[in-house]
């Protein structure tokens, strides 16, 4: 699902261990000394926080607190580089801010840069209409990389170079081939100038839950697969069953899968309710933990519900801006309310996130 120079939040720190007396619920083992036989496996949660109220940093901490520690962030190619006359100064430095202030925050980022994105591809003007495998685009898109690898450091952890291809890729425009070639050239890039950066392109569940070939190709080329698993109202369909989708996705791919984006609506037109979201919440972490040394990271999405307006005007950007249902499925996918209340799935979050030990 794409996001447009979203400072959207999310974060990862540590949360502490549960009592000694008790069973780790992430499977290590503790001996009757009482000390852990085996190490957990190291992994990451978050969330992205897009704080209604504007005071980010307030809700930076309570996520913080519960052990969340990675945020996604997103700014496209096109934002970054309109045209064919340099880089925009001011997104840059935007981009720079973003990722200085969640260094300085203690959290590691997800960082997308799409080229290719779940409706559209965020090329420079100059570049509309050229093949995306062509020279002339490799080239600009690995100077991009290069651009935007200036603006981080060591908070920097992913970098998704396009985000749900499979449904963009679905009318034959750009071609697998492409894409391919395109990805390859600027995940090199990356690996030279930070070896420690993962990279990738993000697929639906839907593509890796149908096996669908070229999508799985690409996650296979890539150094992680990683995933976006919304259970109702986004393009394309689960089961229903998230920890069978769960088992499913990993059995896919031998790539470690990163949940870029997971979440569950809660709008009634989506056959969503506030009862549902709170199985789906328990139901993920169960599954999450029978994979735990598969699946280092999962960003939940959302934190808070979207305000109408915004959400309208975000759904026409995906030409559906008189979908009442897609409307409802923006609107509706966070764990509090737009007003900051907590809707029932919040408590449960909470509860699961701080029985959980988390990568520090």
């Amino acid at each position: 699902m794409r996001r447009i120079l979203w400072l959207i939040s999310t974060c990862v720190v540590g949360c502490s261990s549960p009592p000694s007396q008790n069973p780790p619920v992430d499977g290590s083992m503790v001996g009757i000394d009482g000390l852990v036989d085996a190490p957990p496996q190291r992994r990451e949660l978050g969330i992205e926080v897009s704080s209604p109220g504007g005071d980010q940093t307030a809700d930076i901490a309570i996520v913080k607190n519960v052990g969340v520690g990675v945020i996604p962030l997103t700014f496209t190619w096109s934002t970054l580089e309109p045209n064919g006359n340099g880089f925009d100064g001011d997104a840059v430095g935007f981009l720079n801010f973003g990722m200085a202030y969640y260094r300085d925050h203690g959290l590691r980022v997800v960082l997308s840069i799409p080229v290719v994105d779940t409706v559209a591809t965020f090329v420079p003007s100059d570049l509309a209409g050229q093949s995306i495998g062509s020279p002339a685009v490799i080239a600009r898109a690995q100077a991009l990389v290069t651009k935007v690898l200036e603006q981080a450091g060591p908070e920097l952890e992913y970098l998704v170079l396009s985000n749900e291809v499979d449904i963009n890729l679905a009318d034959g425009v750009p071609t697998w081939s492409e894409l391919a070639a395109l990805v390859a050239a600027m995940a090199a890039t990356a690996h030279e100038l930070r070896p420690d950066v993962k990279t990738g392109v993000s697929v639906s569940a839907t593509a890796v839950l149908h096996h669908d070939a070229e999508p799985l190709a690409l996650l296979h080329a890539s150094d992680v697969a990683f995933v976006t698993y919304y259970d109702a109202g986004n393009f394309g369909t689960t089961s229903g069953d998230v920890a069978a989708d769960i088992a499913t996705v990993v059995a896919a791919t031998d790539r470690p899968v990163v949940f870029k984006e997971l979440g569950y609506a809660t709008g009634p037109l989506l056959g969503g309710s506030e009862t549902g979201e709170t199985t789906f919440v328990g139901d993920l972490f169960s599954g999450w933990d029978a994979h735990a040394d598969r699946i280092p990271l999962v960003i939940y999405s959302r934190m808070f519900d979207g305000e109408l307006s915004s959400c309208t005007s975000q759904a026409a950007d995906y030409g559906l801006g008189s979908d009442p249902s897609f409307i409802q499925f923006l609107c509706t996918l966070g764990l509090r309310t737009y007003a900051d209340q907590p809707k029932a799935a919040w408590a449960t979050f909470v509860a699961a996130a701080t029985s959980r030990t988390w990568a520090d």
